[in-house]
This record gives C-alpha cells, structure tokens and sequence, in this order.
C-alpha cells in the first residue's frame, strides 16, 4: 500500500511549464520579440513547412520553434496521463 501510494505521487508531479521564445523569424538564432508561459494560450496563426509556428500572444507576433512547442506538447500529454484515483 505504501508504494501504490508513493507511486501515485510520483505521477502526481507535473513537468513545469516554461516560457516559450517568439522569435522574429523561423529561425534559432532569431531576435527574440516575446514569451509566452504556455504555448496553448497563443493564438496559432500559420503552422511552417519545418515545423515552426507563427503565433500571436497578446498582439505580439512571431515565431516558436518545433523544439519548444514539442516540448509543452509532452507537458499537456503528462497532465492528460495523470492518475487522478
């Protein structure tokens, strides 16, 4: 019983979110124009051929990396995952 519940908590621990970059052009070494604490709340406005998404977050417009918005997918995918029980 005490490992099903210390297994449980373990679970229970959420990856933590981290501001995403919004660069000014698709690319890494891009100047930065913003962050956004988490991707899902921008609003997508064009997905590019090499992955990289134009997003607009509180009027501010530019690019993320495939990289970031892999990562803050794998943290919504753990969150859904959780055992709630």
């Amino acid at each position: 019983e005490i490992v099903r519940h210390e297994f449980r908590s373990a679970l229970a621990v959420k990856p933590q979110a981290r501001n995403v970059l919004i660069r000014i052009e698709p690319k890494e070494n891009a100047s930065v124009v913003g962050l956004v604490p988490v991707l899902k709340d921008a609003d997508l406005v064009e997905e590019g051929e090499t992955g990289w998404k134009l997003v607009n977050y509180r009027g501010i417009v530019g690019w993320v990396s495939p990289r970031d918005a892999t990562i803050e997918h794998q943290i919504e995918d753990h969150e859904s995952d959780l055992v709630t029980s």
